[in-house]
């Protein structure tokens, strides 16, 4: 084994580690205490870690999403021909094929707006006032009213 080599090695054992110690419940100080590494490198070491499970994570997604998406391919090619041909079973199991191939792609992800802060509006009650006969007369109705205080 190459000097190099061994040294990704231990700095990957030090990640893990600092990760398992941060997951424990140490702060970053009681890290580097541990692993004799300064509190950033602590952190450096956490941050790496996550970053490292995260895409491979990521990537084990996104392998499976890929093989779903043959399986699904195989089926829908296994009915396709007889959906097509008016055969209402086939028909059926073609359209859930299909389905499920649009949900696993995030194709039929519906549109949601918010307000700024995040929230869902579909909480929110929308008023809507009757017609004005002008601009003016509906500000004047339902316009914020505002309290001047002098001082």
């Amino acid at each position: 084994m190459s000097s190099t080599e061994a040294r990704r090695i231990t700095a990957a054992e030090r990640r893990a580690q600092a990760l398992d110690l941060r997951l424990a419940g140490y702060s970053f100080e009681a890290i580097g205490q541990q692993l004799g590494i300064s509190k950033q490198a602590a952190y450096k070491h956490v941050s790496t870690a996550l970053e490292t499970l995260h895409t491979q994570t990521d990537n084990s997604a996104e392998q499976l999403r890929a093989l779903e998406l043959e399986r699904l391919d195989a089926l829908l090619k296994g009915c396709w021909t007889a959906a097509t041909a008016g055969d209402s079973e086939s028909t059926r199991v073609a359209l859930k094929v299909l389905e499920r191939r649009a949900k696993l792609l995030g194709l039929d992800v519906s549109t949601r707006t918010s307000e700024g802060d995040g929230e869902d509006p579909r909480g929110y009650i929308v008023v809507v006032p009757p017609k004005a006969a002008s601009i003016e007369e509906w500000a004047a109705k339902y316009s914020p009213k505002t309290d001047s205080v002098s001082e």
